[in-house]
């Protein structure tokens, strides 16, 4: 009752993949093992930022042979522990520069970045028809002191902006029949 998807996670695969060949092996594999889906894990060569049409396309054609082979697809996306820019990581309160996040450095889901990068896979995962997401941060929800990021106003509301964020990029997967693999908390909220 309080967590229905407990029931409804598919049998998946991670895969590190750096070649297309090495994605059909895994569908074909998981088709004849009874596994229901492949998630691109970390270190693959899926990249979901990069909208450009070659690479859409590309995974669009990888997508469409796993689900001719009844095979879920997905990848995931490093959000965390990563510097972007100083313009566009979360601003420690303490120092007023970048670093300081719960990982280190991390960029701030309300930057421009951030905004951008919510947007991008949005955009991948619809035009590839990907079922699964995976996503590494911003955990539990970093706080930012810039004043300048438009997703939020400053300190006070930048951890509560950037978890809000995280969850309406949630709230599109489900609304459009995306698994998403992260921790049982985002669900619950």
């Amino acid at each position: 009752t309080i967590a229905p998807w407990t029931t409804a996670n598919p049998i998946f695969m991670h895969l590190v993949s750096k070649e297309d060949s090495e994605v059909m092996d895994a569908v074909d594999q998981c088709k004849a093992t009874g596994y229901e889906a492949v998630i691109l894990s970390f270190g693959s060569h899926c990249n979901m930022e990069d909208t450009s049409a070659i690479n859409v396309t590309k995974w669009k054609k990888l997508a469409d042979y796993a689900h001719r082979n009844g095979i879920f697809i997905g990848s995931y996306s490093l959000f965390s522990s990563r510097h972007i820019s100083d313009e566009d990581d979360v601003i420690d309160p303490v120092t007023g520069k970048p670093g300081g996040a719960f990982f280190g450095y991390a960029p701030c889901y309300g930057s421009r970045w951030g905004l951008a990068y919510l947007d991008k896979l949005k955009y991948f995962i619809h035009q590839t028809g990907f079922d699964l997401f995976e996503n590494d941060g911003p955990y539990p929800g970093d706080v930012c002191a810039s004043t300048a990021h438009p997703g939020h106003k400053g300190l006070d509301d930048s951890q509560w902006r950037q978890m809000e964020l995280q969850k309406s990029l949630y709230h599109w997967c489900n609304e459009n029949g995306v698994y998403v693999n992260a921790p049982d908390w985002y669900f619950m909220d």
